[in-house]
C-alpha cells in the first residue's frame, strides 16, 4: 500500500505538497501580495503568470532590479513572506516604505562591490 499524504488548507482546500499549501494560505490572508509589481533592469514588467505556484513569484522576487510597493498593505503583505521565501537581506533592510525602489549593488571607496541595497527610485 502507498501512503499519501493530504494537506489541507484552512478553508479546506487540499494539496499533495505541503509548500504549495503554505503559499496558497499566505495569499489567502495577505492578497495584497499581488500588487506588488517587479520590472527588470530594462524597467520591463516581469509578470506572475500563476499565483497558484509560489516559485513564479520566488523566481521574480530574486531577479528583479526595481520593487514597486502600492500601498501599505502590499508592504506588510510583503514583508510577511520573509518567513516564506527568506527575503534578501536588502530588502528586509532597505524597503520601509511605499514607492518604487531599485535594487543594487554598492561599491566601497576602493571600487569593490561590498554590499547590496536598494535606493528609492526618483518619483516620476
Amino acid at each position: 500500500m502507498k501512503e499519501i499524504t493530504i494537506y489541507v488548507a484552512d478553508d479546506g482546500t487540499q494539496f499533495n505538497d505541503l509548500v504549495d499549501c503554505e503559499w496558497y494560505e499566505l495569499l489567502a490572508k495577505f492578497p495584497a501580495l499581488k500588487e506588488i509589481t517587479f520590472y527588470d533592469c530594462y524597467g520591463c514588467l516581469m509578470e506572475i503568470h500563476n499565483y497558484d505556484k509560489w516559485y513564479e513569484f520566488d523566481q521574480v522576487l530574486q531577479h528583479h532590479d526595481y520593487i514597486t510597493i502600492p500601498t501599505e498593505n502590499a508592504l506588510a503583505a510583503l514583508l510577511a513572506t520573509d518567513d516564506f521565501f527568506g527575503l534578501p537581506c536588502a530588502l528586509k533592510e532597505y524597503v520601509n516604505s511605499t514607492g518604487t525602489w531599485k535594487w543594487r549593488i554598492g561599491v566601497n571607496e576602493d571600487g569593490f562591490r561590498d554590499h547590496e541595497e536598494y535606493i528609492k527610485a526618483k518619483e516620476a
